[in-house]
């Protein structure tokens, strides 16, 4: 009886001490992960609805009123998402808008007016002080880093034939990663962007950026140029 019993007491210990504690904690590990995502992506809503709100109010148009669709960034699982919905007839009646009309967006715009997320000011391109501001954020776990470009409408007006963007990265390691892409303008309202997303570089990988446009029949030939390091 004493030596089932010893083997039993073995064998709990041992599915214990190599099964269910490494498992508790791979489980652990992951609710930790998804919450975060899950709370920065509430939160990135919640933020994104006081925008929306705030465009209405400042909105003119007496035609129509225009506001962003809500940015999902990237989640575990599409069980998370909320209801989005918007009954914009009931809208445009409560804040006394004639027609408000919503419209897509590919990047998360709450980070745009707030300058924890604005890592670099206005500078020169094209135009004087045609960049006014970069912004930067991470997605996926932290995986992902989205460049947000600001430029003013002149700049966006000053494009050249051929014209590309380039966009250079170096991480803390001394490689070169190269991203140029081509003009992909987008707006919030009356505000304008250009948007680069880094997959699987993650922000506190990266070391220094070069950034600006050039002749894409003569990559030698550059409009503008700025480097700024993270």
């Amino acid at each position: 009886m004493s030596i089932a019993y010893s083997l039993n007491f073995l064998r709990y210990e041992i599915l214990n001490n190599y099964i269910i504690k490494p498992l508790y904690f791979i489980i652990f590990i992951t609710f930790i992960a998804e919450s975060i995502s899950v709370i920065s992506s509430y939160r990135s809503i919640n933020l994104q609805n006081s925008m929306r709100i705030k465009l209405i109010a400042k909105s003119n148009n007496k035609k129509e009123t225009l506001i962003p669709e809500f940015y999902f960034k990237p989640m575990p699982s599409s069980t998370y998402k909320f209801d989005t919905w918007t009954n914009f007839d009931a809208m445009s009646k409560y804040y006394n808008k004639k027609n408000i009309v919503a419209y897509g967006t590919i990047f998360d715009y709450s980070v745009i007016d707030d300058n924890n997320y604005k890592i670099h000011d206005s500078s020169d391109m094209q135009t004087k002080n045609g960049l006014k501001g970069i912004y930067i954020y991470s997605e996926k776990y932290l995986l992902n880093t989205v460049f947000l470009f600001e430029l003013t409408h002149q700049e966006r007006l000053s494009v050249q034939p051929n014209q590309r963007f380039f966009f250079h990265v170096t991480d803390i390691t001394g490689n070169y990663h190269n991203f140029d892409f081509d003009p992909n303008y987008t707006y919030v309202n009356d505000r304008v962007f250009l948007y680069a997303k880094l997959d699987n570089i993650p922000l506190w990988y990266i070391k220094s950026v070069s950034f600006g446009s050039f002749d894409s029949t003569s990559p030698a030939k550059r409009y503008s140029q700025l480097h700024f390091t993270l």
